[in-house]
């Protein structure tokens, strides 16, 4: 500045001005740099943040991939059973039946057995008769 050197209250004023520029960039260097250590902040937050997050996700995939295999192993020993007792079911039903079948022929054998019993008494009763004849 030419007028900074004078000795009047315009060298006065140019050394205030002077003064003043000073303390302005001295301000502008402050802001700056606490702008920058925000900014350094800030960026040093969100990658706490994300490291956080990203933590969080491993966290719940884990969770979930074990939640999925309990489940899988539930399911899998569940349709064992079922098939377990579908088995179970069919041979009770093979055993149902074949009892009822044997039923039906012992029931068969019993009806042809009193009938039988009933011709074997019939004839017993003719011989009888036929006996009491002869004997007369």
């Amino acid at each position: 500045m030419p007028a900074k050197g004078r000795s009047d209250g315009i060298g006065d004023m140019a050394e205030e001005r002077s003064k003043l520029e000073r303390e302005q960039a001295a301000q502008r260097e402050e802001a700056a740099r606490e702008k920058a250590e925000t900014d350094s902040n800030l960026a040093k937050k969100s990658a706490q943040d994300a490291k956080i997050a990203s933590e969080r996700a491993d966290m719940l995939a884990e969770i979930t991939a074990e939640f999925e295999a309990t489940v899988n192993g539930v399911l899998k020993n569940f349709a064992g059973a079922v098939s377990q007792m579908q088995a179970s079911a069919q041979t009770m039903s093979t055993t149902a039946e074949q009892t009822s079948q044997q039923s039906s022929a012992a029931a068969s054998a019993s009806d042809q057995a009193s009938s039988n019993v009933q011709t074997v008494a019939a004839a017993a009763e003719e011989l009888s008769s036929s006996i009491a004849e002869i004997t007369r």
